[in-house]
């Protein structure tokens, strides 16, 4: 990512993405999209997974 003074971000694929909030913004951002994507994988599972082998 690259602040001057937009925040730039590119993204694995190449494509870039020009957005105004500040870095600490989107950071913030993506730590909870993670958590949040973990959280569900690991605690919010359905009861008929906890029967798999």
């Amino acid at each position: 990512m690259e602040e001057t003074p937009d925040l730039v971000i590119t993204m694995l694929s190449g494509r870039k993405v020009v957005t105004k909030d500040s870095f600490e913004t989107v950071l913030g951002r993506i730590i909870e999209y993670r958590t949040r994507i973990v959280d569900e994988k690991t605690i919010g599972k359905p009861s008929f997974y906890d029967n798999e082998e």
